[in-house]
């Protein structure tokens, strides 16, 4: 469940800077990096992500 955590992290970081761009109607991707140490299921990490974002600006981003 940590990777849960860190995914609606970062979405709500996303999202939050989002505001600053007025008439912003979606997000389509995402530049993300994880470091090793951090014991992250890069899978896992991405489901939970897909599942945060339903609904929201960033539903169906290609992760670069």
């Amino acid at each position: 469940m940590h990777e849960y955590h860190l995914a609606k992290s970062v979405l709500n970081s996303v999202l939050e800077k989002a505001k600053n761009f007025p008439g912003v109607v979606s997000i389509s991707s995402i530049r993300l990096k994880i470091g090793n140490l951090k014991m992250v299921s890069s899978q896992s990490f991405r489901e939970a992500f897909f599942q945060l974002t339903q609904g929201t600006l960033c539903e169906k981003p290609l992760f670069i």
